[in-house]
């Protein structure tokens, strides 16, 4: 198991629950958000497709960052939790073998449809 899946469990782990339907909206909204443009970087060449999901990648941390001067890096913060969720699947598209990719993408999956 790949230390971007490792994470995205503890994503889907720590915002289950009740009270946790802020944190699962923005997390599927930030999804939903990212999906086109990493499919369309998934489509291009390789060397193409590797500098889209680098782009896409520095994009999510900036958003991370951003949401960190606002409070707590903790899965209480949606728009960090939201943030640190994407950025962790495209770190898996950008390194992971292809068992990797397809585990995080299943989890992506099952985050999208809590909203």
């Amino acid at each position: 198991m790949s230390f971007n899946e490792e994470e995205l469990k503890k994503v889907q782990s720590m915002t289950s629950g009740a009270l946790k339907g802020k944190a699962r909206s923005a997390i599927a909204d930030t999804i939903r958000e990212y999906d086109p443009k990493i499919q369309h970087a998934k489509s291009l060449a390789p060397e193409y497709g590797q500098k889209a999901l680098l782009v896409l990648t520095n994009h999510a941390s900036k958003q991370r960052h951003l949401a960190l001067q606002g409070s707590v890096s903790s899965f209480n913060n949606s728009a960090w939790t939201a943030a640190a969720t994407v950025e962790n699947w495209l770190h898996e598209l950008m390194g992971g073998d292809e068992q990797g990719i397809q585990s995080v993408e299943a989890i992506i999956e099952q985050l999208r449809a809590r909203a």
